[in-house]
């Protein structure tokens, strides 16, 4: 179905992705970091992108940006998936240009369906 990258540090959090949407028929790649991440958007091309906030050497706010900047990467969807709960870290993500946000620990339902409905859209 899509090719999916997951930038996120947290091991757990990335069987814990992989174990919901394999099944579902898409192909995922990891990025243990957001420099990591973004060389991995350009060598794979993903049709989404799944972001973790808190990482080591480059935060998702920053990794976001710097995918929107990128024209090949205007219309990918990226749902920001963290710990970071707060109103004004939700915000940030939307306003860094993420198109949805989920908090960890999160439902694979929840998940599944976020994923659907931005693919969805992306068609």
């Amino acid at each position: 179905m899509a090719r999916i990258l997951v930038i996120d540090d947290d091991t757990i959090f990335q069987k814990m992705i992989g174990h919901t949407l394999t099944p579902l028929g898409h192909e995922l790649s990891f990025a243990n970091d957001g420099l990591l991440g973004l060389t991995q958007a350009n060598a794979i091309n993903p049709d989404m992108v799944i972001c973790d906030v808190m990482m080591p050497n480059m935060d998702g706010y920053e990794v976001v940006r710097r995918l929107r900047r990128n024209q090949k990467f205007a219309q990918t969807p990226i749902l920001m998936l963290t710990a970071q709960s707060e109103l004004d870290e939700k915000l940030a993500g939307f306003e860094a240009g993420a198109d949805d946000y989920m908090t960890k620990p999160f439902s694979t339902k929840e998940l599944a369906q976020k994923v659907r409905d931005l693919l969805g859209a992306q068609a």
